[in-house]
């Protein structure tokens, strides 16, 4: 039987399929796992598991967890003790911060370790910090039905209201994140920019290499063309299958 035979906070669905490796993918848009919707089940010997922010259901939890290293303590709370064997990790734009966070706290404690970080679209932890204003309601409001245009889904109110929160959230998450020297992992990281983002969604990616061993790809598309799990990002996803277990790094 599967570790995640039960209900848990963060698990949009348990995984499937005879796969050897999760790939668990952290939300970033925060309805339900919209945003993962059109992700096969299996890519190849990877179980693909999408997650689903605990906020979705509880609008407080926001409140109490304004920080990216307090969501990551939430999550491994939550699923640490039944990670599998063999994981990888997913996030796209913040996200992507929020699993680094996650594989430090899993590092601090001693739990079991991905055996790969994949990051779409987003800053290395020590070039991530923003000091310009958390946008205005109607800015964080458009960005929400941008991106549920971007990934096919009817923007309804009430999802677009738990987009928009979300947004906020991370605005203010970011603004209060800053690493000027990062952990490195023991596990080598991938680092996924999209060839069709914008010049301003256009994000500098090379300080993921102070994070750790890091493959740098660039993909076709905008940024958010991972919603439609392309074949070229599948196969990255595929790959983790040969991936061996990390080690504690050294350096």
């Amino acid at each position: 039987m599967h570790p995640f035979s039960q209900g848990y906070r963060w698990m949009a669905r348990r995984p499937e399929g005879p796969g050897g490796t999760d790939l668990f993918c952290l939300p970033f848009l925060s309805y339900g796992s919209a945003e993962f919707s059109r992700w096969p089940r299996l890519a190849g010997d990877v179980r693909i598991c999408p997650l689903r922010c605990p906020a979705d259901r509880d609008p407080g939890w926001w409140l109490e967890r304004d920080t990216f290293q307090a969501q990551a303590a939430d999550l491994v709370d939550d699923l640490g003790s039944s990670l599998p064997e063999r994981f990888a990790l997913f996030g796209h734009s913040d996200s992507a911060l929020l699993a680094y966070e996650v594989m430090v706290a899993l590092a601090r404690l001693g739990m079991t370790a991905p055996v790969r970080l994949i990051v779409s679209a987003s800053p290395a932890p020590q070039d991530a910090w923003i000091s310009a204003p958390i946008p205005t309601e109607d800015e964080l409001t458009e960005q929400a039905l941008i991106a549920c245009l971007n990934i096919g889904s009817t923007p309804l109110p009430s999802m677009l209201e738990l987009s928009t929160r979300a947004l906020r959230a991370q605005a203010t998450a970011r603004r209060k994140y800053k690493t000027s020297a990062p952990k490195r992992l023991g596990c080598p990281i991938t680092a996924i920019t999209w060839a069709g983002a914008s010049e301003a969604s256009r994000l500098p990616m090379f300080g993921w290499s102070e994070c750790g061993s890091t493959t740098f790809v660039t993909l076709d598309g905008a940024e958010f063309r991972y919603t439609q799990a392309p074949p070229s990002l599948l196969r990255i996803i595929e790959a983790t299958a040969g991936d061996h277990p990390p080690v504690p790094d050294q350096a």
